[in-house]
């Protein structure tokens, strides 16, 4: 008997609504149709660009259209019927061919704080590579390894490699690696920098605790926040045992600092006789950038797509601890919380000239100062001068609309 040929079909593109998964695990993982079954995906088409670990999960992506092919129909050379499995084991192949590159883009999401990351996908005796970072997302043409025409080729993947050291593995260079008796069992990424000691500069020595927020997403800023107390700080700041967080991010080489970016407001509120607007604005105590971490391949990459590459530097800084304004019970205070918002963010557009661009209730925070809750307005990353340049200062349309 002939071996089957495939029909390809039609492409599903997720561009209009990027936070609607619903209708792509529906076909990717509930259907009932025998004949139906989900391709590996195209050759030309790259891994796509974002994916939630889990299938359905709302992983608040950038916007950005992902094709996936999909197969209708297998069919015999001899006969040209359908081969029709039962839906079952349809079902259950649908599920493993579709989870190979879900998988890997996950594994890829976890150490991105570290700014890229190389997956090796192996499907039966077919080999590709794939090579993430906050910008871009590679895919080489598939290496089919037990060919003889290929064996150079595949020895040469092996010793490239094996010849990769610590620094091209991409180990959280500002955090010391893990012995391997340390190491955390395989998945458990999300903890992997607990009771780990980070050193910045001006003396700041702080010890790592559990995850407050991560952002779900390959492309863009990759937003980290990470509870942790202060062992050592500048004597400017009385914070030694005290808790704060640290905020990771790799934001875009064109973007204001967030920090001089509130400083600035602060400045504003102290020089022209709004200094209550300082308890509506978030206190970033340090920060620091890494741009050094910026590996060879990052400056190929832009020196070869200008256009569609984007450069970005490890962003870190030191904070004062806020709650989220949903976990205020009393209405009272829910309501002066997010009235003070309103108005320290109006204040910032007429008076400070700043538009922040990112309005959304998970900028919303309150913190109390001697038992009084005051809102204040969080996160301006996207923050930018209304007497700035008109255009776009990044790549990827991220923010709220």
């Amino acid at each position: 008997m002939d071996p089957p040929q495939t029909a390809i079909s039609e492409n599903y593109t997720d561009a209009e609504n990027p936070r609607d998964h619903s209708q792509l695990k529906s076909l990717l993982l509930e259907t009932q149709e025998p004949r139906r079954e989900i391709a590996e995906g195209t050759r030309h088409c790259p891994v796509p660009s974002q994916f939630p670990p889990d299938v359905g999960k709302d992983p608040h992506p950038v916007p950005v259209a992902h094709n996936w092919t999909l197969e209708i129909e297998t069919r015999s050379q001899q006969s040209g019927e359908p081969l029709s499995p039962p839906a079952s084991e349809t079902k259950k192949k649908a599920q493993k061919k579709v989870d190979h590159k879900i998988r890997l883009a996950s594994y890829a999401l976890e150490p991105l704080s570290s700014g890229r990351h190389i997956g090796v996908l192996v499907l039966q005796h077919s080999l590709e590579l794939l090579y993430y970072d906050r910008s871009i997302v590679v895919q080489s043409s598939p290496l089919q390894f037990t060919r003889p025409e290929s064996c150079a080729t595949f020895l040469a993947v092996l010793s490239a490699l094996g010849s990769l050291g610590e620094p091209e593995w991409q180990y959280p260079q500002l955090l010391t690696a893990p012995s391997p008796s340390l190491s955390p069992p395989p998945g458990v990424w999300r903890g992997v920098s607990e009771d780990r000691v980070l050193e910045l500069d001006n003396g700041w020595k702080v010890l790592l605790g559990d995850v407050v927020f991560r952002a779900h997403g390959l492309i863009g800023r990759g937003t980290v926040v990470v509870r942790a107390t202060v062992e050592n700080c500048p004597s400017s700041h009385d914070l030694k045992g005290k808790t704060v967080v640290v905020k990771w991010s790799w934001v875009p080489k064109t973007r204001h600092r967030e920090a001089d970016t509130v400083e600035n407001a602060r400045q504003h509120a102290l020089h022209n006789g709004r200094p209550e607007m300082l308890k509506h604005l978030p206190t970033i105590y340090h920060s620091q950038d890494f741009d050094n971490l910026i590996p060879e391949c990052q400056t190929f990459l832009h020196a070869h797509s200008p256009d569609a590459y984007e450069g970005r530097i490890l962003r870190v800084s030191v904070r004062e601890e806020l709650k989220p304004i949903t976990e205020l019970q009393n209405a009272g205070e829910l309501a002066k919380a997010f009235r003070e918002i309103f108005e320290c963010y109006r204040w910032l557009h007429d008076d400070v000239k700043t538009i922040h661009r990112d309005i959304s209730v998970g900028n919303f925070m309150f913190h109390e100062v001697n038992g009084t809750v005051y809102g204040v307005l969080n996160d301006f990353d996207l923050a930018v001068q209304l007497n700035d340049e008109p255009r776009s200062t990044s790549k990827q349309r991220s923010g709220t609309t």
